[in-house]
């Protein structure tokens, strides 16, 4: 996957694109250098939420465009004719796959944050996030 999208940032629909592999408990670039990031079910499966919140935080510059995305598995639905072997399905998944199932339920900052500081920051960036995602999303419309 990560192949693909080098070849796709060498083309010229996506020219000024840079793809790293890194760990998102340490990004592999220079704070406050990055425009644009998108964290989509990563959250529920990292060590520690907070730390790569703070990552993102640090290696995002004023102004960048931040999308989060996490499911909350504990909501998981099985069609099945079966609702205990569905029910007993969602548990497993939620307290013996996912390490941090209810992630997407609800992001509490003071929680997830550990340096008190950032919360307010982090709040702040969050809402441009949203704003800029609903702006990236109408551009990439038209």
């Amino acid at each position: 996957m990560i192949k693909s999208a080098v070849r796709f940032c060498r083309t010229p629909v996506a020219p000024h694109h840079t793809i790293r592999e890194g760990d998102a408990h340490a990004l592999p670039v220079d704070p406050g250098t990055v425009d644009r990031a998108k964290i989509d079910r990563v959250l529920m499966h990292v060590a520690e939420p907070s730390s790569v919140l703070v990552q993102l935080h640090l290696a995002a510059r004023p102004g960048a465009r931040i999308a989060l995305a996490e499911p909350d598995w504990d909501t998981l639905v099985v069609d099945a004719e079966d609702l205990g072997t569905s029910r007993a399905f969602t548990r497993y998944t939620t307290s013996e796959v996912v390490r941090h199932a209810t992630i997407g339920r609800s992001y509490d900052l003071a929680q997830l944050r550990p340096l008190a500081d950032y919360v307010k920051e982090l709040e702040r960036d969050l809402t441009a996030a949203r704003t800029g995602l609903r702006q990236m999303i109408r551009d990439e419309n038209r």
